[in-house]
């Protein structure tokens, strides 16, 4: 898909994060959003196919994928955990070996714990971040390196997903816009588009992503396993799981 024609300057971000140090050579961070299973559900749709302990395995080999895809960039990877008290569970499951930073979400809502994350990452210096979710184990790095290359010429970039959200967000600090987090209708087949219509109307420069499917129902499981099967994909962890358990023999 192609970036949006417009060539508008947005007007510049007042909250005055030009005015800290870069946090980062690089100046880019990747923000991934993430549950800490059993603190919270993860995967709900999927349990009631696969059952909770298949699915909180199956979840935590997504995130270990997607977070080995994220190593091999130049950027800082921050792991914005959900619930924020989990910090001692986060670390015990993912290391604190790696490089990651680790942030707790804040905020009453999903909206409010994503335009928080973007604050802070911003406050801190970086001139550009993206947030993504991580559950796309088969999410390839090629998308991550387009995200970051696409918003040296635009104001933001996003990739949906099939079923009407999207999978990755990504703001340059001074072109940050924190309305498209506003009541939006989290969930729902509308999320997307809504976005859309709210950057629009600001006037913002948009680079679209490719589409990704997410792994929300045992359709998209399967679809995984097709997809991996006949066109491979880094998500080893993940297959490999799958190919240790009889998941036709355990699906409800």
């Amino acid at each position: 898909m192609q970036a949006c024609g417009q060539t508008i300057t947005l007007k510049c971000c007042p909250r005055g994060y030009a005015l800290n140090s870069p946090a980062d050579p690089n100046d880019q961070c990747v923000i991934g959003f993430l549950k800490v299973p059993p603190r919270v559900p993860v995967k709900t749709r999927l349990s009631k196919s696969l059952g909770r302990e298949i699915v909180v395995n199956l979840y935590k080999n997504f995130v270990l994928d997607v977070l080995e895809m994220l190593q091999t960039g130049r950027h800082t990877v921050v792991i914005c955990f959900y619930p924020p008290q989990a910090l001692h569970e986060i670390t015990s499951w993912l290391g604190r070996d790696h490089g990651y930073d680790y942030l707790p979400q804040q905020g009453d809502d999903l909206g409010q714990r994503m335009e928080n994350a973007f604050d802070k990452m911003f406050y801190k210096g970086y001139q550009r971040a993206i947030l993504m979710g991580t559950d796309f184990p088969d999410l390839p790095g090629r998308i991550i390196d387009e995200a970051f290359e696409s918003l040296h010429k635009n104001d933001v970039v996003i990739g949906p997903t099939v079923d009407g959200g999207y999978y990755l967000i990504g703001f340059n600090s001074h072109s940050f816009l924190p309305a498209v987090f506003d009541k939006m209708p989290w969930g729902s087949d509308s999320v997307f588009q809504k976005t859309v219509t709210v950057l629009k109307s600001n006037r913002s420069r948009i680079h679209f992503l490719p589409p990704w499917r997410d792994i929300d129902t045992y359709q998209d499981l399967e679809f995984f396993i097709k997809r991996h099967a006949t066109q491979g994909s880094a998500a080893s962890n993940t297959a490999a799981y799958l190919a240790g358990i009889k998941l036709h023999a355990i699906k409800r």
